[in-house]
């Protein structure tokens, strides 16, 4: 549904039509989807680099930095 072009919109759900269109074509709804789906991102290298650090690679927090962008500050944080 967000993929498409076109908003949603039902009249037999007109809360999530008014919703959908919030986050499609609204400022303010668009920077909140775009701050939501950065931080999804963010969670999921953060899990690549804890599985990185978990693994029998042996990589250093300078390594997985360069390979996840987290800085190496954050990958010391996960590693704990």
């Amino acid at each position: 549904m967000f993929l498409e072009k076109e908003p949603f919109e039902n009249d037999k759900f007109p809360a999530i039509s008014d919703t959908f269109k919030y986050y499609k074509e609204d400022e303010e709804g668009v920077q909140s989807m775009c701050s939501i789906v950065e931080e999804y991102a963010k969670e999921g290298i953060k899990e690549v680099a804890k599985k990185l650090i978990d693994s029998d690679l042996n990589l250093s927090d300078e390594k997985i930095s360069e390979m996840t962008s987290l800085s190496i500050e954050e990958v010391a944080k996960l590693r704990g």
